[in-house]
């Protein structure tokens, strides 16, 4: 099972003795996607074309991106015998892993967690999908960015000014998040604050019905979205732990930023 959209794998047909299934975008895929949406409020569906058969497959997934682990997917239940339409159910039934583009509606809010990696990859795309997304506001969080330390300034100033391009709205929440306040935008769009906690107190007086609230980033944001779900009182700032916020023992053990 190939991605023919990447030339480097698409080349390891090559080298292989059994037999080889393409998937992709690309004519030459034998397993393709073609019309491809994922413009929120919707969520993915494509149409899949495998040599006459053409079937419409809807998935619950957000943004784009998911097109290929999906086609992936397919492609290996039709390679081991599975029916279209059933193969077409299960990606319906399919649910995103918690953290990467999850939605999480809160009341007239919806938040988009995408705080499980913050690689420079995933948080680009990540703000593909705000920027084609429909919402009355589009707010961008974002937390601790990977491998950034030695050139934090430039990559979150940088970083910054990509977000405001495709949102009304930046909160930078981290130690080096300040520096996404140099970001040449113009207007007083950004803040900066060095805690969740601090964060989502703002977020909480400035949220309004019907804004797309996007998370990106590390430093344990989901609390963003577990305080306004139910009661939460831990909010320090590097615990140590490297579980989800929303499973820890300890979320209703008081603890202070720091």
């Amino acid at each position: 099972m190939l991605n023919a959209d990447d030339p480097r794998v698409d080349a390891m047909a090559d080298l292989c003795r059994g037999r080889v299934l393409r998937f992709g975008t690309t004519t030459s895929a034998d397993v393709r996607a073609e019309e491809i949406r994922a413009s929120w409020p919707d969520r993915l569906s494509f149409t899949l074309v495998e040599a006459t058969q053409r079937q419409r497959i809807a998935t619950q997934l957000c943004g784009v991106p998911w097109h290929v682990s999906v086609l992936a997917a397919l492609a290996t239940a039709q390679a081991c015998g599975a029916s279209l339409d059933g193969a077409a159910a299960a990606a319906a039934a399919g649910q995103e892993h918690s953290g990467r583009m999850e939605p999480v509606t809160l009341g007239k809010v919806t938040h988009i967690r995408n705080d499980f990696k913050s690689s420079p990859e995933s948080v680009e795309q990540a703000f593909v999908f705000l920027e084609q997304a429909r919402a009355k506001r589009k707010i961008a969080v974002i937390g601790h960015l990977s491998d950034t330390r030695s050139k934090a300034r430039k990559v979150y100033r940088r970083t910054a000014e990509r977000a405001r391009r495709a949102a009304d709205l930046v909160v930078m929440v981290s130690r080096w998040g300040h520096y996404g306040l140099a970001a040449e935008t113009g207007d007083d769009s950004i803040h900066a604050f060095d805690t969740v906690r601090d964060a989502h107190s703002f977020l909480r007086a400035n949220a309004e019905a019907g804004d797309l609230v996007l998370i990106v980033g590390r430093g344990h944001l989901e609390r963003l979205s577990v305080a306004r779900q139910a009661e939460h009182l831990c909010w320090l700032s590097d615990c140590g732990r490297t579980n989800s916020c929303l499973n820890c023992k300890l979320r209703l053990v008081a603890a202070e930023p720091g």
